[in-house]
């Protein structure tokens, strides 16, 4: 939208609220760049009202992450996502979000660094990760 070209949520959303449910946010980009803050209250502003939910997020294993001149795990910045998720479920500002991706894959494609789960379906770090930032101990 920034750089001039038309956006579902600042063009098409305002002239047609109507044709919406719930409007899905794939949040990859700002988890990864630490804005998930941000940009979902600028989304829940042009919400008005509708239910919002993230469509996307994860993190590539053994990537480093730059935010604010610190840098960052997967595991960590995996952490540090779902406690923000988990303030917007508890404070009824999101309705639901899906981790990408399910299971690691050995494809010769970028996914083959992402999953929650092993191809034997024990749990990747990634997983441990997100079930610390759940509270969940298993």
């Amino acid at each position: 939208h920034d750089l001039g070209y038309p956006s579902v949520i600042f063009d098409l959303f305002p002239k047609h609220p109507e044709l919406f449910d719930v409007l899905l946010y794939s949040a990859y980009e700002s988890t990864n760049l630490g804005t998930l803050h941000a940009e979902f209250s600028t989304i829940l502003k042009q919400a008005a009202g509708h239910h919002v939910g993230i469509s996307e997020f994860g993190f590539q294993r053994e990537t480093k992450y730059r935010i604010s001149g610190q840098t960052f795990t997967a595991d960590q910045m995996m952490t540090r996502t779902v406690s923000e998720i988990t303030e917007l479920l508890n404070n009824g500002s999101l309705e639901f979000a899906i981790a990408w991706q399910a299971f690691k894959t050995d494809g010769k494609i970028h996914d083959r660094d992402f999953g929650l789960l092993n191809n034997d379906g024990s749990n990747t770090n990634l997983m441990v990760a997100l079930l610390k930032g759940l509270n969940i101990d298993k």
